[in-house]
């Protein structure tokens, strides 16, 4: 059992501090390990910050971080090693793609053997990041077959290409520079919920995987 939460504001407002009360109300999910990763598409920066213990601890000193798109983790251990190499979020650098995500994937040894056969290898040892080079692979080869793709699609081709190939139980939030995107296992085992926000001109969303994160930062489910 682990927490996600996955935040996106259309005014440009930094989302630090929802992810951070995000995470703060599922920290009862993941007590072990917690983590961030905000992009600010203005400055063209990414951050990622992750480590052992208390969401709040960790989160704190990032308060000035930008970004207006970003996602959160809380980690309760049930695959794989500790330490925070393996703590989440994870992050594709090449594609400026980083992922989270709550589960538990079955099919780590066969993934781990596809991309051994392509002169890859698992860099962690948390099914959080055969999760991500999957989803990573396809979107480079939906992208090859048309780079002028809007990228909701090659996301969303991808996704069913994940749903068909990575087996176990899951739901998961990633983001790109350009976007947040949420998805589940194809039977959603996992719980996830999706609410908004509305103050003035600003919108937010927030994905999260109780909607206690969501009600207490004022979020409509």
């Amino acid at each position: 059992m682990c927490g996600i939460v996955g935040v996106i504001s259309k005014d440009g407002r930094s989302v630090v501090g929802d992810l951070g009360n995000g995470a703060h109300f599922l920290q009862h999910r993941g007590p072990a390990y917690a983590g961030l990763f905000v992009i600010d598409p203005v400055h063209r920066t990414a951050s990622l910050e992750k480590g052992e213990g208390l969401a709040d601890d960790i989160f704190k000193p990032l308060v000035q971080l930008e970004g207006d798109i970003g996602i959160a983790h809380t980690r309760y251990k049930t695959f794989g090693s500790g330490g925070t190499v393996n703590a989440q979020p994870f992050f594709d650098a090449f594609l400026g793609l980083s992922l989270a995500h709550n589960g538990h994937i079955t099919n780590v040894e066969q993934i781990d053997g596809e991309l051994g056969s392509r002169g890859q290898a698992l860099a962690a040892n948390c099914d959080a990041e055969p999760l991500l080079r999957v989803l990573a692979l396809w979107i480079e080869h939906f992208r090859g077959q048309d780079p002028s793709a809007p990228e909701k699609e090659i996301f969303f081709k991808a996704v069913a290409e994940i749903q068909q190939r990575v087996t176990g139980a899951y739901s998961a939030v990633a983001v790109t520079p350009s976007g947040l995107y949420a998805f589940r296992d194809p039977h959603g085992f996992r719980p996830m919920v999706r609410g908004s926000r509305i103050r003035g001109d600003e919108k937010t969303v927030m994905i999260a995987s109780e909607t206690l994160a969501l009600e207490q930062n004022g979020f409509t489910v």
